[in-house]
């Protein structure tokens, strides 16, 4: 799959980088130790970590090494399985793409293999509403549309049945809320994960109307064959 790909692209270039004292990752599996794993400088302000073979839920953060820095604040957090090792990419630029975190974005390899949730003020803030459960698509990005009525709602994407979060601010453990305010010309919201980038957004969607107006507004262009 795309996905596999992704994460042997990864593989090779961890492997050709020498090792750069940068960026660590500590957390649960190796004692809190904040010098414990040693990240890859991958090039282009982006480094990677290959943890091995972990199985279950950890809580992760970043480090330069010692504790006097650290990110995120809330504890951050990755789900191992028994596909393949677990890697933790730190991407440090600072991106315009409207996705977000729009910048020091932490993914992790096993994340489309998870379930993802919608959760907010609309549901009763059930992080296991099978209602608001996203789909997976072929691009490998997660997405959940829905209609609202006028109103103003808060949301933020969980995997399914717990908190931990990837919000605008950061990937972490009950990540701070989004919210979109609704009104009668535009009722219907795409949420959008990608799970290769650790990213989320959400955007309004034209109503069929809407379209029919602005195509309505452009020029005529007629096409005329000329006869044999």
């Amino acid at each position: 799959m795309e996905m596999r790909k992704v994460l042997l692209l990864m593989a090779i270039a961890m492997m050709a980088a020498p090792a750069m004292a940068d960026y660590y990752v500590a957390g649960d599996f190796n004692g809190w130790n904040a010098a414990g794993n040693i990240m890859t400088d991958c090039g282009g302000g982006v480094y990677a970590v290959d943890l091995g073979d972990l199985v279950g839920r950890y809580e992760v953060k970043i480090t330069n090494g010692t504790w006097d820095w650290n990110y995120p604040g809330p504890n951050s957090w990755l789900y191992g399985d028994t596909l393949g090792p677990t890697v933790i990419v730190f991407d440090t630029n600072t991106y315009a793409d409207g996705w977000s975190p729009t910048t020091q974005r932490i993914s992790v390899g096993s994340d489309w293999e998870l379930s993802w949730n919608v959760v907010g003020s609309f549901c009763g803030w059930n992080n296991a509403d099978p209602a608001w459960t996203m789909t997976l698509g072929p691009d490998m990005n997660f997405t959940k549309v829905a209609s609202f009525a006028p109103g103003h709602y808060e949301f933020k994407f969980v995997v399914t049945g717990t908190w931990d979060s990837i919000s605008w601010d950061n990937r972490s453990v009950n990540t701070a809320n989004w919210s979109i305010d609704v009104d009668e010309a535009h009722p219907t919201w795409g949420f959008y994960l990608d799970p290769v980038a650790g990213v989320v957004k959400v955007e309004s969607i034209p109503e069929p109307s809407s379209l029919l107006a602005l195509i309505a507004g452009l020029p005529i262009l007629a096409v005329f064959r000329k006869k044999r």
